[in-house]
Parts: C-alpha cells; sequence; structure tokens
C-alpha cells in the first residue's frame, strides 16, 4: 500500500509540474512524424525537405550540441505560431514507455504527452532549444501521466 501511494503522489506531483508549465497555452496539434525518413505526410499535403537540407541539418546539430528533434519541434512550434498567432504551442510528443522487461514483447507501448514550445519571450533559438530540451526532460520524468489528469 506504501508503495501505491508513493506512485501516487510521484504521478500527482508531475501533474501539477506539467499543468503549470502549460498553464495559459491554448493550442494542441499533433506533430507529424515519420521514423523512415525527413517526409512527412498527411490527408492533404506532403513535402519532403530533401537530403541536402538535411545534411545540413544534422551538420547545424552537431556543430551546435542540439538534436534534430528539438531543432523541427523548435521550427514547427514557431511555423505553428505565427501561422495561428499564438504565443505558446502544445505539441503532441509520443514517448516510449517501453521498459527494459519488456525489450522483447512486440507491440506499442507509447505514451502521448503535451510538449510545450513558448514563444511568448524575446528568446535566441539557442534559449528555445533549451526551453524544448528542459520541457521534454520534464515530460519524461513522468511517462504514465494521461492527458485526462492534465486537463
Amino acid at each position: 500500500i506504501d508503495s501505491h501511494l508513493a506512485e501516487k503522489a510521484l504521478q500527482n506531483e508531475g501533474i501539477q509540474k506539467i499543468c503549470k508549465n502549460l498553464n495559459d497555452a491554448s493550442f494542441i496539434t499533433p506533430l507529424p512524424f515519420n521514423s523512415n525518413g525527413a517526409v512527412i505526410h498527411s490527408n492533404d499535403y506532403s513535402f519532403s525537405i530533401g537530403k541536402e537540407l538535411v545534411h545540413q541539418c544534422k551538420t547545424f546539430c552537431t556543430d551546435n550540441g542540439q538534436t534534430m528533434f528539438r531543432v523541427f519541434c523548435a521550427a514547427w512550434g514557431i511555423v505553428l505560431g505565427r501561422m495561428l498567432n499564438q504565443e505558446r504551442i502544445i505539441l503532441d510528443h509520443a514517448i516510449n514507455i517501453r521498459s527494459e522487461e519488456f525489450k522483447n514483447v512486440a507491440g506499442t507501448m507509447v505514451n502521448n504527452m503535451p510538449l510545450l514550445i513558448d514563444l511568448s519571450a524575446n528568446v535566441t533559438s539557442r534559449q528555445l532549444f533549451e526551453s524544448i530540451r528542459e520541457e521534454r526532460h520534464l515530460i519524461r520524468s513522468y511517462p504514465f501521466i494521461d492527458y485526462i489528469d492534465l486537463m
């Protein structure tokens, strides 16, 4: 029973921290993701950024200590923010919750979590990347929280 109470307390702590970060954010949209390459598909629009631009992005990430995930999340958040005239964008981010004990079990084990892209302050690209890194670290600390708990 004590371990159950401790687990529930940790979950409530995560809910409070994530909700605090999401305060006043007004838009939720899924982040297009295709692990097979740099092509993003949807029902009504497709595009490819091309091998040369992918190479340039990888070089930028290497030179600046960033990940492709952070760079593309920042870019997608900026595009959505400008298109929708929003300063705070919430992207839907799938987190792998497969533990080591289930590494040989077939099937998807993910939890979708909100990833806040905050454009409200006049920040540099490095500050935006760091904000995304911190936000992602926070939500990865509490991978078993349901969206319903955050509403």
